[in-house]
């Protein structure tokens, strides 16, 4: 059936956010979704994707996805760079014989990032975002050729994150819990010009990325900031130290006690 090869595209895809190129026909629909989740988003990160379980719905246009990991890009640590509790995909039923899948809502709640430094500028993040760059390329909706091999082409009218958070790991600044707020998208595609799974993928994850990206780097500022000033401070009072006796610096002291009495 064109429709239920549909939807489970759409679930599996959209609802992960990595990418999808084919579908194994298993007996189980919540088999094939889980499937071409793990392997199509392995191909389009190039790094691992392990879902825990998928429950579909086809009746009634709805699925979950439950407990999404996603491996560190190669170069960095053994840890997940991200993982989520849950994603639950809404179909809009009446769009499941058209050429475009509407999804009413998708929301995804419960991702945690892990953002790696390695030296003062090079990240995880930066390193996933051109993978999936280099993965799931411009892919149009109108290159394929007719037929049921064709992609499904999709249109999200509303996708939200919750529950987000965001730790960074730096061998120079330690490890920093920083705040990944909860956002929204909306339109990715629409009825008339509908979006493939590697476009919508792209669309949906790059700026969950980029926001955490923009995180870090407005922490890592800061920390440099706070480090160069220490030095300089450092600097300055060895300078003085060579150049003012013990008995002065003990005088200097006194003088600036007095200033912090009220």
């Amino acid at each position: 059936m064109k429709a239920l090869k549909i939807l489970a595209g759409v679930v599996i895809v959209i609802a992960i956010l990595l990418g999808i190129g084919t579908y194994l026909l298993f007996k189980n629909i919540n088999d094939i979704v889980k499937f071409a989740v793990e392997e199509g988003g392995t191909q389009a990160t190039k790094t691992a994707v392990v879902l825990n379980s998928a429950e579909i719905d086809v009746g009634e246009g709805r699925g979950q996805l439950n407990a999404l990991s996603v491996a560190n890009p190669a170069g960095f640590s053994a840890n997940n760079i991200f993982s989520l509790d849950k994603i639950v995909v809404d179909v809009d039923p009446q769009s499941l014989t058209k050429d475009v899948l509407v999804i009413d809502e998708i929301t995804i709640d419960g991702v945690k990032v892990l953002g790696e430094l390695k030296g003062l500028t090079e990240t995880n993040i930066t390193a996933l975002l051109n993978n999936l760059d280099q993965g799931s390329g411009s892919g149009s909706s109108s290159d394929s050729s007719a037929g049921e091999s064709k992609d499904p082409l999709l249109a999200v009218k509303k996708l939200v994150f919750s529950n987000s958070e965001l730790a960074l790991s730096s061998d120079e600044f330690g490890s920093l819990d920083l705040s990944l707020p909860s956002f929204e998208l909306s339109n990715l595609g629409n009825e008339q010009n509908g979006l493939t799974p590697q476009q919508l993928a792209k669309a949906a994850i790059k700026p969950l990325l980029a926001r955490a990206q923009d995180a870090v780097e407005d922490e890592l500022k800061e920390k440099v900031k706070d480090k160069a000033e220490e030095k300089i401070k450092s600097e300055l009072k060895d300078r003085l130290q060579d150049k003012v006796s013990e008995e002065d610096l003990e005088k200097l002291e006194g003088l600036k006690s007095l200033f912090k009495k009220d």
